[in-house]
């Protein structure tokens, strides 16, 4: 990438949500022995819909913000929102967006509600599907269209093995990692090869939201409240975006992977500030505790770690 100094504005947490990737994404680059269970378009009673492993998940294609929500998006408000039109994955139509906005460069995330697949191969295949499908479309205009690839959260050497191949490439600039979900999670002594690559290669290593698609999530977390919108907002206060991170930022400390790493960068993407200076506050009051050497337990005394 060229001098930043030359960009007025770049838009750093983009997305390329699932319901807009093209149909063909996966049933055209999987192995032929995959395809019949990767993931595909299919119509049901309801629309299209991403199905993979015989289960249904996301919708495909346009949709509209719900009526009488007072909500709109980003493409609706821009007055270029048509039915049947990818336009977020088709490279002209997104630059001509980002031209309207003012935004002169553009960071986009993948997915980012898990996408949950059982069996180990397929779901490398799917991973690498995607991210060379996203260095394709990047490639119309790279200087403004930086692609996040997607790392698998389920497989520390899946994950290394990943970052491994798209280094070899030129231009790759992130990866990102669903580290709140993360199985086994990011500061485990398995994700130690993976962590000594990314040092490395040098690229920065993000760990974005991890966005659950569940339409009862707000009637579960605000049962018995009167007004949903004072009701949405405390969930909102009471919940940080970035608490999801508190977990495996603590881990990486306390195991101390950043400092067998300190050349490791991690991005913390829509996941807040605030939260940090707390989280170091409370982390020095446990090492001022536990320097002599002392371990720490949890509750049950059936895990413990050294501070390193």
């Amino acid at each position: 990438m060229a001098n930043d100094t030359q960009y007025r504005f770049i838009s750093a947490d983009d997305h390329i949500d699932l319901r807009w990737l093209p149909k063909d994404l996966w049933t055209a680059r999987l192995p032929a022995n995959l395809r019949e269970r990767g993931p595909r378009v299919v119509e049901n009673d309801k629309g299209l819909f991403w199905t993979w492993e015989g289960q249904t998940f996301s919708p495909h294609g346009y949709y509209t913000a719900a009526q009488g929500s007072g909500a709109m998006w980003a493409i609706e408000r821009g007055g270029v929102m048509r039915e049947g039109e990818l336009r977020p994955t088709t490279p002209e139509l997104r630059l001509s967006d980002m031209d309207r906005d003012g935004a002169d460069v553009s960071v986009m995330y993948g997915p980012t509600d898990p996408m949950a697949i059982e069996d180990a191969a397929l779901r490398r295949a799917c991973y690498e599907a995607y991210n060379d499908w996203l260095s394709e479309f990047c490639a119309a205009q790279p200087e403004r269209l930086i692609g996040v690839a997607q790392l698998s959260m389920e497989d520390p050497q899946a994950a290394r093995d990943e970052l491994a191949r798209l280094a070899k490439r030129s231009g790759l600039r992130h990866v990102n990692i669903l580290a709140s979900r993360a199985n086994p999670p990011v500061y485990d002594d398995s994700w130690e090869p993976f962590w000594s690559l990314a040092e490395e290669a040098g690229i920065p290593i993000g760990f974005h939201l991890a966005v659950l698609v569940k339409k009862t999530r707000l009637d579960e977390a605000n049962r018995g409240a009167a007004n949903l919108v004072v009701a949405t907002a405390s969930r909102y206060a009471q919940e940080p975006p970035g608490m999801q991170l508190l977990e495996p930022m603590t881990g990486l400390i306390f195991n101390g992977v950043l400092d067998r790493h300190p050349r490791v960068k991690i991005v913390m993407a829509e996941a807040g500030l605030a939260w940090v200076p707390s989280m170091i506050q409370g982390l020095d009051i446990w090492y001022q505790r536990t320097k002599d050497g002392r371990r720490l337990t949890d509750e049950s005394g059936s895990a413990s770690l050294t501070i390193p």
